[in-house]
């Protein structure tokens, strides 16, 4: 894949094109300038921040801890796990694997079905 750079304010004429393997864009983290954490983390507390957002999630009776994982770095490897589950091992005890829809006991029955 072509990533194509603009140029910057100190060299305007300047335009760059990397090339990048898609299979290590995929792994890409944009990262703050000023402070250098990953701009998922920002994004996560803008939206955990919301009323909404948090209204919604627990209609559907998700935890924040769940949406905190879901963006960890420790999630790609999850990620990587269920695009090959033949390299996984056995299920987890406990863990239902191929559920869909709201969880049990959601107030919002047919929603995700």
């Amino acid at each position: 894949m072509l990533v194509r750079l603009h140029p910057r304010a100190s060299h305007p004429g300047l335009s760059r094109t990397l090339a990048v393997p898609l299979a290590e864009l995929e792994h890409a983290v944009a990262k703050d300038k000023l402070t250098g954490k990953a701009l998922t983390d920002f994004f996560l507390e803008k939206m955990l921040a919301d009323p909404m957002t948090r209204l919604v999630m627990q209609a559907d009776g998700v935890a924040e801890q769940d949406l905190r994982g879901l963006y960890s770095p420790r999630s790609d490897q999850r990620q990587a796990e269920q695009d090959h589950p033949s390299k996984m091992g056995e299920p987890r005890r406990g863990r239902i694997t191929d559920v869909s829809g709201p969880r049990f006991g959601s107030a919002r029955p047919g929603i995700g079905e």
